[in-house]
């Protein structure tokens, strides 16, 4: 969920949820003894990178400093971890960030935000929202979304749920009402 504060400054709580789907009963030929029956067995154990923009700034996780590598990469801020999931788990971390982005409200705001699917990795699906602090914006063209509308209060919430097979740029284009 991103958040854009009326001063246009934003941040972003992130919950990454993995479930691990294996219940131990999946068997495969190793080609190199095909002979044998193998069994994967065990738990996954994979590492996630995080690449924000530069000069992002992570305010809290539910790792632990030792789980949590940051760095600079190029033009970027870079947390890693490494996510261990049993079988027919579902593990979640948690992160709330700020970016650099400063929004300025006009007659018109257009945000864009850089999905990028890992390379030979699965599709994944993503639920997206994005609260503005006021509501007298509406939603005037949206690209690569399928935008749901609310407001609550003073706020107004785009959501919106994808399965993110190739990388993507979500834009939603508000004007004032």
């Amino acid at each position: 969920h991103q958040m854009i504060a009326t001063d246009g400054t934003s941040t972003v709580e992130l919950v990454i949820d993995t479930t691990h789907t294996s219940d131990y009963k999946i068997s495969y030929v190793d080609p190199n003894i095909p002979e044998e029956k193998r069994w994967l067995v065990g738990d996954n154990l994979s590492y996630t990178k995080l690449v924000l923009p530069d000069k992002s700034r992570l305010l809290s996780t539910s790792l632990a400093d030792k789980q949590l590598t940051v760095s600079q990469e190029q033009d970027s801020l870079v947390l890693g971890y490494y996510r261990l999931t049993q079988p027919l788990k579902t593990s979640q971390y948690t992160f709330s960030y700020t970016v650099p982005t400063k929004y300025v409200f006009g007659e018109q705001l257009t945000v864009n935000t850089f999905v990028q699917k890992q390379l030979g990795g699965w599709p994944y699906e993503l639920r997206y929202s994005l609260t503005l602090p006021s509501n007298e914006y509406r939603v005037q063209a949206a690209s690569n979304v399928v935008v749901k509308q609310q407001t609550v209060g003073n706020t107004f919430t785009v959501a919106y749920d994808r399965i993110i097979n190739s990388d993507q740029t979500l834009s939603v284009i508000y004007v004032k009402k």
